[in-house]
């Protein structure tokens, strides 16, 4: 099958979040076995291949989207998604769709005639199909059973859940030096403020905390990234580091992984990231983070009292029995069966190939 993944944000290597990360997998695993995947993103003239993309755009039609084959599979940047979608969709000629976008794409894609499906990597605001149509002829997908019941709540929607796929030969480190707690992605969101009141708390345990987000979601109180970056700065057993992009950069040190999310997370990638070497997980019980994390680590709510955090993390911290027990336990969640690339992968085919097949009446 040919298969179109559509996204109005800009692609890898552009952006290097979870969803376009997982998107890169399924779009290798489903070249393996033997599909033809697309992907039609937005741009931002990012990078060596951001910039490549806009050259070409200037020289041509702006809203014509360009391809490239960097990836392994073609990809479609172009500066407005809406206005390049049916150019895409003549010239790519998608058996299915899969938009982890907006759901007037949905109803776009639907009004071609295409099997349409909605995969949804955020628990923001609860999905809305807008229409009968829309919601009866749509495959619902998403990432977590939180997830799915936050996003079909308001509707009834029924979401199929299908995990991001995290193949261990990407994340697992060469040299594991297990030294420091390592939080990654500086902002209120994520919890910065609550990361850097326990570095404060526990003076003599080192951390390293991540830079690596451009700025906070909107409507979060609290601390801006500039003062979350000078408190860390401040704090002397705080090491503040820019941006990473390989798992030995990320997790290289880390002995313990912090994710005090405020949000609600959809899944909690890095805790499956870090899982991959043994690095058990201090979490908030926010959204899917405790689906992440399972056994391999601990998850307390977010506005629990700093000392029950403190508490936590010293008995991870201090423990030597706990945390190998911690550890072993983090291993074994991440090799668990239904978590493998290959059964994500199968069940996330299998639903496509199933819904093209049998399309809803």
């Amino acid at each position: 099958m040919r298969i179109l993944f559509i996204g109005h944000s800009p692609y890898l290597p552009e952006v290097r979040r979870g969803a376009e990360r997982n998107t890169d997998q399924l779009c290798i695993g489903l070249r393996a076995l033997g599909h033809r995947p697309a992907v039609l993103s937005g741009l931002m003239s990012q990078g060596l291949t951001g910039k490549w993309a806009s050259l070409r755009l200037k020289v041509g039609d702006l809203y014509r989207p360009v391809r490239d084959d960097f990836a392994g599979y073609p990809v479609y940047r172009c500066w407005d998604v809406d206005r390049s979608l049916d150019d895409v969709l003549d010239r790519f000629s998608p058996d299915a769709v899969i938009v982890q976008s907006w759901i007037r794409t949905v109803a776009r894609c639907l009004e071609r005639k295409l099997p349409t499906a909605y995969y949804v990597h955020a628990a923001n605001e609860p999905v809305d199909p807008e229409t009968d149509a829309i919601r009866e002829s749509t495959l619902w997908m998403t990432v977590s059973r939180f997830a799915a019941a936050h996003n079909g709540s308001a509707s009834g929607l029924q979401f199929e859940v299908v995990p991001p796929i995290v193949d261990p030969r990407d994340y697992r480190v060469a040299k594991h030096i297990r030294r420091d707690v390592t939080f990654a992605g500086l902002q209120n969101s994520k919890g910065g403020e609550r990361a850097i009141e326990l570095a404060r708390a526990c003076p003599d345990i080192p951390f390293s905390i991540l830079d690596n987000v451009t700025g906070d979601l909107p409507g979060w109180s609290g601390m801006t990234g500039p003062e979350l970056r000078a408190a860390a700065r401040a704090t002397p057993n705080i090491v503040l580091r820019g941006p990473a992009n390989t798992a030995q950069r990320i997790y290289g040190t880390a002995r313990i992984l912090l994710a005090p999310s405020r949000g609600p997370e959809a899944w909690g990638r890095v805790a499956s990231e870090a899982q991959v070497n043994g690095i058990p997980v201090l979490a908030s019980n926010r959204g899917g983070l405790p689906e992440a994390v399972g056994p391999g680590g601990v998850c307390l709510d977010y506005d629990a009292p700093l000392s029950d955090w403190v508490a936590t993390l010293r008995a991870m911290w201090d423990d030597a029995s706990y945390y190998a027990t911690l550890s072993e336990r983090a291993q074994a969640h991440a090799r668990r069966p239904s978590f493998q690339s290959a059964a994500i992968l199968g069940r996330f085919a299998g639903l496509i190939e199933n819904h093209v097949k049998n399309p809803p009446c």
